[in-house]
């Protein structure tokens, strides 16, 4: 393959990066818990070989956690996906 080739598959692959992520910015927080799985298999079929990508944003979490903590609720899975 040449450089460009690279180049170009390399840009694509930041493209597909962008636009998984900006879905899944867009349709988890209105999605129930169980359908985070299907939206996933979906992103999967439409974009084979990408890896759909986790937010970290540690000192976000712990801050969500924290006031979680003081207002008597669960940071499950879910719940934290959609305030991220």
């Amino acid at each position: 393959m040449t450089e460009k080739g690279e180049v170009i598959g390399d840009l694509e692959k930041f493209e597909q990066g962008i636009l998984i992520r900006s879905v899944c910015e867009t349709f988890v927080p209105k999605l129930i818990q169980d359908d985070i799985p299907l939206l996933s298999n979906l992103l999967m079929g439409v974009f084979p070989n990408s890896e759909i990508p986790v937010i970290s944003e540690e000192k976000l979490r712990n801050a969500i956690k924290k006031v979680c903590t003081r207002r008597n609720l669960m940071p499950e899975f879910s719940f934290m996906e959609k305030c991220l």
